[in-house]
């Protein structure tokens, strides 16, 4: 008898699904007593559910003591997990959360941490039952990106229903914290480096809209105005220094014509480029660069 199944997720498939997203995936892990894990090196999410044995999570030179049945959110890029016994784990990572998880965080409105380094809350039924049957899946090779992206939104799902908007508060607070200062640092490093919004969004893992609406809540501005702010304050510094060469400034800043690079001067300086240049001179106000 034929078998008409059709493995959609399945390794031995050519399901372009079956491909690990190294911006959204779950693993189970197994790990020696004194094995030390630091793998999230991520700047989004690193979630833990602790299946089973007790660990130290060393965070800002502080340990925390978590058992089996708890999880809590990892800060990004930071910290390390210590096994004080024989440690299995569940660990979701996401560089980019869906619309509807940052809805989720953001209605939760502007609360304050409270002094924690790390938030734990016990697993209730419900995320038993979730953590189980993703285990269960990942234990058959079922590695499929757009299942782990569905799974994501329906952990926030059950989040919402099983734990207070005071539990969801200060457990998602660690998360809103450092997410913020990474993205801004994030945007900060790479604005001048891009030719636009979108480009500035993937490199933070954000779609554009959701992109839009963080950096309206770190930066208070709208996105373009800002980028353009940053670049002409930067082209004020090398327009200052001791010696300046204005094509290797054209390409530099990707100006696509001289003209365009006056027009621009024109609007965020106030003045043509060399007109800038000999007041510079006038005035002694060079900048070392």
């Amino acid at each position: 008898m034929s078998d008409d199944r059709v493995y959609c997720c399945n390794k031995e498939a050519t399901c372009n699904n079956y491909e690990r997203s190294e911006l959204v995936f779950f693993e189970q892990v197994k790990f020696e007593k004194g094995f030390v894990w630091e793998k999230w090196k991520t700047s989004g999410i690193c979630w833990i559910f602790l299946l089973s044995g007790e660990a130290g999570v060393s965070i800002e030179d502080e340990v925390v003591f978590v058992e089996a049945g708890e999880m809590f959110l990892l800060p990004a890029l930071k910290g390390k997990l210590k096994a004080f016994t024989p440690l299995e784990f569940l660990y979701f990572i996401s560089d980019r959360p869906t619309e509807y998880c940052l809805k989720t965080v953001s209605e939760l409105g502007c609360l304050e941490g409270r002094g924690e380094l790390l938030e734990i809350l016990p697993l209730n039924q419900l995320l038993k039952g979730f953590v189980e049957m993703l285990t269960v899946y990942l234990e058959d090779g079922v590695d499929c990106r757009y299942l782990f992206e569905e799974k994501q939104e329906e952990l926030f799902v059950l989040m919402k229903s099983c734990y207070s908007k005071e539990q969801l508060s200060y457990f998602f607070y660690t998360l809103s914290l450092h997410k913020e200062g990474d993205l801004k640092k994030l945007i900060e490093d790479n604005c001048l480096h891009v030719k636009s919004v979108a480009e500035l969004a993937q490199i933070c893992g954000y779609s554009v809209s959701s992109f839009k609406r963080a950096f309206k809540e770190i930066f208070d501005e709208p996105i373009y105005q800002w980028i353009l702010g940053k670049k002409a304050d930067r082209l004020k510094e090398r327009l200052s220094g001791e010696e300046v060469n204005l094509k290797e400034i054209i390409y530099e800043f990707g100006f696509s014509s001289p003209a365009h690079f006056t027009k621009f001067c024109k609007k965020w300086l106030g003045m043509t480029p060399t007109k800038f240049i000999e007041e510079q001179k006038m005035t002694g106000e060079h900048i070392d660069l």
